[in-house]
């Protein structure tokens, strides 16, 4: 087997890109699309455009159908955006129903639509499909321009799902277009972006296109340089190794047959047909699918390696059989790749004619579509088999194609080479700036750190200021607090102070009116006993007057029993003319004075009892009058009395004997 056909995996790439990016990103954005409609009609086209999306994959008739139910709606009754967005949906629909014409026109009219409005994202959604179909008609260089203008407008919004699915685009139209080189390099960006999206299937279809590139790869070098194309073989397997392991995990059998398909393919390629046998029964449920294309092309590999274990006529059957279905059957150049190898078979069997035929017409076809190397694998044949004919010209003839193929196979291998080699230059320079890009970081990253550094310190020298401040504050205020406490303290003090001062005032006060109450009720006193003592001496004097004019009354009383009586009389008024005025006065006076007599006695031991009561009365300030009234004495006596009292007290003639007696 020359070489996988590219053309034939790159379509069920794009069935996979359209199933998972497409239904996924503007499935998605219904919800988008949907919160803005005021409008019933634009509701329900959105409705409409879900429900064909629905139906993409697995009836796209039935979609197409489902979506002439639009023509119905009046015009005008809908946004132009939805309007966009339902001729996307419904154009994928018609591409996938085979109507590639009207799918055109509906993905144009979306694209403009998006266009006008300035919706750069749908526009370039829609960019992305209409490529990938200019790329399915082999308008290869406006499919790459179309689909890195897109892939630029992605990686300006970072949006890393759009980037993945434009990648994988990318790379399938440069390997369509023949640089293996370039289009590796878009399916290993896509699958860095996988290990962050962490979408198994991308990365499933992802590795599975690496593995494909890299076989393309060694298909290049086999010729040329075998030790570069077994590398690339083995790479090739072990991407493809992996993109299985990710199918399985998924549960996606149609992927892993294909993974399983081309893992064969690869071990055909290095002759390792052990391996490839082992591969090849592993995939007898693969030949159970619905999808024909890949049963033929696993049939194909069945008889390939029947061949090369020595079933010629096992293989002839299946390769004869694929013969009469076409190359509609498979994919062409996977059918003449096949038919050279039928050919070689039929000359085996010494069925020359029908060889050459064979292998002339599968050789012509390949050389006319750019097969170089399966086309030098049908001239070389041919050039032998003209020689073992001894038809010199012929052999001449087809010896000339081989160089010529041989030729455009090295100028392949120099384009891969100059895309290897541009690619090695673009990396290192972008490493360069990677390195630059990487110091700028380290110098702007230190410049950060210091700025923050002194920013940390700035905030840390204004927080440290901020609580000295607020210590001085709160010291101050402490102390604030403190002296308003000590003059409140202070205040309080002086209140209390002056609440004693004048709380002993008052007491003073009291004091002074008990001491005057006190004296008042002395004087009353002594008033009053005055008073008594006064009235007593004049009861007194009267009782003697009284008696004395009684006197000779008596005499002439002549009964002697009335005599007796009248005489008793006498005796009566006698005995209270004798009671002294002051008998209660000492007992009084011993009341209100306390012990005046005691220390009068002390100053005076010798005076008489009569001196006492004479002390007595000048003490409570009476007159020597008033004290001869009451003793019933003369003044003159009584004069003479507080003559010996001065003595007895050894009063000079300066000192008042009554003041004397009263502070004693």
């Amino acid at each position: 087997m020359c070489r996988i056909d590219t053309t034939m995996n790159q379509k069920h790439l794009i069935l996979f890109i359209l199933f998972i990016f497409t239904l996924d990103c503007f499935g998605s954005s219904n919800n988008q699309n949907t919160e803005n409609q005021g409008i019933d009609f634009s509701n329900q086209l959105v409705v409409l455009a879900d429900s064909i999306m629905e139906l993409w994959q697995n009836d796209p008739e039935k979609g197409v159908r489902l979506g002439q139910k639009s023509l119905h709606m009046p015009a005008g009754s809908y946004t132009e955006t939805d309007k966009a967005y339902f001729d996307f949906v419904y154009g994928i629909s018609y591409k996938n129903a085979g109507n590639r014409q009207q799918a055109m026109a509906l993905l144009m009219q979306s694209l403009n639509a998006f266009e006008r409005n300035k919706d750069w994202y749908y526009f370039h959604r829609v960019n992305e499909q209409v490529a990938c179909m200019y790329r399915e008609d082999g308008e290869y260089d406006r499919a790459i321009g179309m689909l890195t203008s897109s892939l630029d407008y992605y990686r300006s919004i970072n949006n890393d799902k759009q980037i993945n699915s434009v990648l994988i685009n990318l790379g399938s139209a440069w390997l369509d277009k023949g640089r293996n080189n370039l289009a590796l390099n878009a399916y290993l960006e896509a699958a860095k972006i996988d290990s962050v999206l962490g979408d198994t299937s991308t990365m499933a279809l992802t590795k599975l296109g690496i593995g494909i590139v890299y076989q393309n790869l060694g298909l290049v070098f086999d010729a040329i340089d075998t030790e570069k194309a077994k590398m690339y073989y083995n790479q090739s397997l072990e991407s493809i190794k992996e993109s299985k392991k990710l199918f399985a995990l998924i549960n996606h059998r149609l992927g892993e047959c294909y993974a399983q398909m081309n893992q064969a393919s690869v071990y055909y390629n290095l002759k390792e047909f052990d391996q490839m046998e082992q591969i090849l029964n592993h995939t007898q449920s693969c030949h159970q699918s619905a999808d024909e294309k890949l049963v033929m092309e696993l049939r194909i590999l069945s008889a390939f390696s029947l061949y090369h274990r020595g079933f010629t006529h096992e293989a002839l059957v299946i390769l004869s059989e694929i013969a009469k279905r076409g190359e509609e059957s498979t994919y062409p150049h996977i059918f003449h790749d096949a038919m050279l190898v039928m050919a070689e078979l039929l000359y085996e069997t010494n069925k020359t004619d029908s060889a050459i035929r064979l292998a002339e017409s599968s050789t012509n076809w390949l050389r006319e579509n750019g097969n170089h190397i399966c086309s030098v694998k049908g001239t070389q044949l041919l050039a032998g088999w003209y020689k073992n004919e001894k038809n010199i010209s012929k052999a001449l003839e087809y010896q000339t194609k081989t160089i010529q193929c041989k030729d455009s196979l090295f100028k392949e291998a120099s384009k891969e080479l100059f895309d290897d080699l541009q690619l090695k230059y673009q990396n290192n320079r972008l490493n360069a700036e990677l390195q630059q890009l990487e110091t700028k970081k380290i110098i702007e990253t230190r410049n950060l750190f210091i700025t923050r550094l002194l920013l940390i310190i700035l905030i840390l020298s204004a927080l440290v200021a901020i609580l000295v401040i607020f210590l001085f504050f709160k010291k101050m205020n402490k102390k604030s607090t403190l002296l308003k406490q000590q003059l409140h303290e202070s205040e309080c003090a002086g209140r209390m102070k002056e609440e004693a001062f004048e709380k002993i005032r008052l007491e003073n006060d009291l004091l002074e009116q008990k001491s005057n109450v006190q004296q008042l009720e002395v004087q009353l006193k002594q008033q009053e006993m005055m008073y008594q003592s006064i009235k007593q001496a004049d009861l007194i004097q009267i009782n003697k007057s009284i008696r004395e004019r009684l006197n000779p009354f008596s005499i002439k009383i002549q009964k002697k029993k009335d005599q007796e009586g009248f005489e008793k009389l006498l005796d009566e008024i006698s005995s209270s003319a004798n009671m002294s005025s002051l008998n209660d006065f000492d007992s009084i006076f011993k009341q209100m004075h306390g012990d005046f007599y005691e220390k009068l006695l002390l100053n005076a031991p010798d005076l008489t009892p009569a001196e006492l009561q004479m002390c007595a009365l000048l003490r409570i300030n009476l007159s020597s009058k008033e004290i001869a009234r009451l003793m019933n004495l003369s003044k003159a006596t009584i004069d003479l009395t507080r003559h010996y009292i001065r003595q007895k007290l050894n009063l000079d003639s300066s000192q008042n004997l009554t003041s004397y007696l009263i502070v004693l």
